[in-house]
């Protein structure tokens, strides 16, 4: 079983370097497609990731790559772990605005298709009494 996670275990690096291993890059654009994640519960200057298709695969970028945006996630930390664990629907969070997605529409719909979830999603979570 896993267990729940504490804020102090929550990790931005940890979980957009997963999230870049686990990327469906056959699900998206055959172009360049570059987006920006916005945690809104880190402090400013570490609050921003970038992930990049590009003809070599996807980037995880710390700093601005420099290239145009095409689809901004804004979100905090614990819901993307939630979701990137299974322990809650990407269209649930994306419904209750928990994560919110700024793009062309087409980019918007196709998102949660471009996602894996965790290796361990499927594995029951620890109850808590």
């Amino acid at each position: 079983m896993r267990g729940q996670l504490s804020e102090a275990e929550l990790d931005p690096d940890l979980l957009m370097w997963d999230v870049r291993r686990r990327i469906k890059i056959d699900a998206m654009p055959k172009v360049r497609t570059c987006l920006r994640f916005e945690f809104t519960d880190t402090p400013k200057e570490a609050s921003f990731y970038w992930l990049i298709r590009s003809d070599e695969g996807i980037e995880l970028c710390i700093t601005d790559p420099g290239y145009e945006v095409d689809l901004y996630v804004t979100t905090d930390v614990r819901t993307m772990t939630e979701v990137w664990n299974g322990d809650m629907q990407m269209l649930a969070a994306l419904d209750e605005g928990k994560i919110d997605l700024h793009g062309p529409t087409s980019l918007r719909d196709a998102f949660p298709s471009w996602l894996q979830l965790n290796q361990f999603a499927g594995i029951e979570a620890a109850r808590t009494e």
